[in-house]
């Protein structure tokens, strides 16, 4: 995907219920970008780490200590040094110099670079044919241990990201005690969610509403 070069069609591998692999099926045209926009895909992932951020940390400023309003002594002939208040920082008890404040992390990407990143994520991962796809991703019972064979059939090492239209109780239960092992929704999924995946595997109706997306969900 070299920056200029014409847009070419592209396939994935295609998964059936026992996570062999049985085909390839066509990635639509939207995720096979014509060129690689590293730098938008940087601010994705900055982005995206900068959100998570809750800035709650808080600290208070001598202004802020209660008590400290009397000079604690006299300025001179004491013989110790001159002191304001003992609410100074230099004091035990006293404020924080230049104490930390709750504060906004957050950042935003446009909806069309929302939507550039999301598609060029996906377009990556067919590059590297980490993207599958499959009818449906329910499984004949809702055990962990199905599951699990199931991943192991299909070759699903390390990080595993399954995204479906819906996430039905089968599926959330028979993947809520598997580490590495992500599930979420083809409308929310971001674009940091399959970058940071080593697998990927969509539904075939999930991979359809993701080319629907324009860009309004969050990065």
């Amino acid at each position: 995907m070299a920056s200029g070069s014409a847009t070419q069609a592209a396939t994935a591998r295609q998964l059936g219920p026992d996570g062999k692999e049985t085909g390839t099926v066509d990635v639509p045209a939207e995720f096979v970008p014509a060129d690689l926009p590293v730098g938008l895909l940087k601010r994705t992932i900055v982005d995206h780490l900068a959100n998570m951020r809750r800035g709650t940390q808080s600290s208070r400023s001598r202004g802020e200590i209660r008590g400290g309003g009397r000079k604690p002594w006299r300025q001179k002939g004491t013989g110790r040094a001159r002191q304001g208040t003992i609410r100074a920082p230099h004091w035990r008890g006293g404020g924080v110099v230049f104490a930390p404040k709750p504060r906004d992390y957050s950042r935003t990407l446009n909806r069309r670079e929302r939507a550039t990143a999301f598609r060029v994520a996906v377009g990556l991962k067919v590059a590297a044919a980490a993207l599958s796809v499959i009818g449906s991703l329910d499984l004949a019972d809702e055990k962990t241990r199905t599951r699990r064979a199931w991943l192991d059939a299909a070759g699903l090492e390390g990080r595993a990201l399954l995204v479906d239209v819906g996430i039905s109780q089968g599926l959330a239960r028979s993947t809520a005690n598997l580490q590495g092992v992500v599930v979420a929704r083809a409308d929310t999924v971001s674009a940091s969610d399959i970058l940071s995946a080593d697998h990927v595997v969509v539904s075939t109706a999930a991979l359809e509403a993701m080319r629907k997306r324009r860009g309004d969900e969050s990065a």
